[in-house]
């Protein structure tokens, strides 16, 4: 999240909020010590 932070000249806190939210819609999912990864699209039948 620092990378982040630094390319877009934002404010850590900033990045954490928009990662949690991304989480909270689950678009994301986070795993500790290993990283965030893009959640697969459900199925539409």
């Amino acid at each position: 999240m620092l990378d982040l932070s630094k390319e877009y000249n934002i404010n850590i806190a900033t990045v954490n909020k928009a990662i949690n939210v991304l989480v909270d819609e689950g678009l994301i999912y986070k795993k500790r010590g290993i990283g965030m990864f893009v959640k697969k699209a459900p199925l539409r039948l």
